[in-house]
């Protein structure tokens, strides 16, 4: 019984890592490709106000 409590832990854990992954990767990407146009169009808003 103690082996397959054991055996979900490390499946657990592998599983928490693989997410953990994803969502650093994911979220780099997001952040890249919004950030890559977001911050040159407010900067060009901000020099059109001013």
């Amino acid at each position: 019984m103690s082996h397959t409590f054991t055996a979900n832990r490390v499946k657990n854990r592998a599983n928490v890592a693989v997410k953990r992954a994803f969502d650093i990767f994911f979220a780099s990407l997001v952040a890249l490709l919004v950030l890559s146009w977001l911050i040159p169009l407010i900067g060009v808003l901000i020099k059109l106000d001013s």
